[in-house]
């Protein structure tokens, strides 16, 4: 049964750690040596979805219409208790670029970067500064010849440097690649964003509000059955997305030679959900598809962390992660044991200030907490 077991406030910021039962499945190693000695390294590619927590049919949502990814998971590896350090966006993806936590390099604040919004008048945007010999992981892969691209979005709490891709933005795609080269890329999709819910409200439903099972701290109400609907279509809209970057794979031949990676940023995105560091703000689905068939239709159980995604993606790479890494790979050459705990904290985020300067809208922590978490999906 999964718990949290200690949950304390230090400087603002609230922390809590998760223990479950481990189960040890990783993955073997996916490179090879071709006849000549010669490393042969598959190509990954990451599928990013936002603000989701495990709310597809294959993870056990019997209300969600997720054929795509359903399909996947027949093909690959479930990972069925992967946890973020945070519950939003900007500091998880900090994570996912360093494989370190966000508090230990200074990005755990919702946010550093964009608008006004965030942060008081005074306080300009920043970036923060990794420590020296801290990189993206990306760079570690072009250094041993990835071709890598990013598809559009970094939102890292610094700007990403030029030696962490070799494309990055809209168009950046790994068809672009000199031939014969492998290729790391991710492609985001906003479908399922929080910011979905309003903008697609009047778009087609795929789920019907009467379908859908009400979480216990909402109430009997036909909008928020309505917005939990549309959230389940937005869920839809991004499986046909991941039924896109699948048919590209498949045109141009690379299925049978890309593993698949498929992951959300965060969990969310309703109230309650995104930004907090309960289990349905922290728990997100993860999917590795091999191309050769291992361990397909297979569960993995074992406590994962969202910065354990940089070096195993890197170990699969046949890459040794960098020891400086709070996390560990989970698969492939330098696969590790799952975990006895998992951590995140939250810190202040997105707050609003008036002309005056007083915060009018805030979130403040003021005694310790014991949050319980359910072993199932929290509904």
């Amino acid at each position: 049964m999964k718990q949290i077991i200690h949950s304390f406030l230090c400087g603002g910021t609230v922390w809590a750690a998760c223990a479950v039962s481990q189960g040890v499945k990783a993955g073997g190693t996916s490179v090879s040596a071709a006849e000549d000695g010669e490393v042969v390294r598959p190509n990954i590619v990451c599928v990013v979805c936002e603000d989701i927590s495990p709310w597809l049919r294959c993870f056990g949502d019997s209300v969600a219409v997720t054929p795509t990814i359903d399909a996947l998971a027949a093909e690959g590896v479930r990972y069925t208790s992967l946890y973020e350090t945070v519950g939003v966006s900007a500091p998880s993806r900090a994570a996912l670029i360093t494989g370190m936590y966000p508090t230990h390099i200074k990005a755990n604040y919702m946010r550093t970067q964009g608008g006004q919004i965030a942060r008081p008048p005074a306080v300009t945007g920043y970036d923060i500064v990794l420590s020296e010999g801290i990189k993206c992981y990306t760079e570690l892969l072009r250094a041993a010849g990835y071709y890598c691209t990013n598809n559009p979005k970094t939102d890292y709490q610094f700007l990403s440097p030029l030696t962490a891709w070799d494309e990055c933005g809209r168009q950046a795609h790994w068809r672009n690649r000199p031939k014969g080269m492998p290729f790391f890329a991710i492609f985001n999709t906003l479908a399922s964003h929080e910011q979905k819910v309003w903008e697609s409200a009047k778009d087609t439903l795929y789920v019907s509000p009467d379908d859908v099972v009400l979480p216990p701290y909402y109430p009997e109400d036909s909008i928020v059955r309505r917005d939990i609907a549309v959230m389940y279509s937005n869920i839809y809209r991004m499986d046909c997305f991941v039924r896109q970057m699948i048919d590209e794979l498949k045109a141009a031949g690379e299925w049978d030679n890309t593993i698949l990676i498929f992951y959300s940023d965060n969990g969310g995105p309703l109230p309650r959900q995104k930004r907090e560091i309960t289990e349905v703000g922290t728990h997100i689905p993860l999917i590795i598809r091999y191309p050769d068939g291992r361990l397909a239709g297979s569960i993995d159980d074992g406590l994962r962390s969202v910065i354990d995604i940089p070096p195993t993606i890197l170990s699969l790479a046949g890459i040794k992660p960098p020891a400086y890494m709070d996390g560990k790979a989970f698969a492939g050459k330098y696969a590790s044991p799952s975990r006895r705990y998992v951590f995140a904290a939250r810190d202040r985020m997105d707050k609003c200030y008036d002309q005056q300067g007083a915060c009018a809208i805030a979130v403040i922590v003021i005694s310790v907490i014991i949050l319980p978490i359910s072993p199932a999906i929290s509904r």
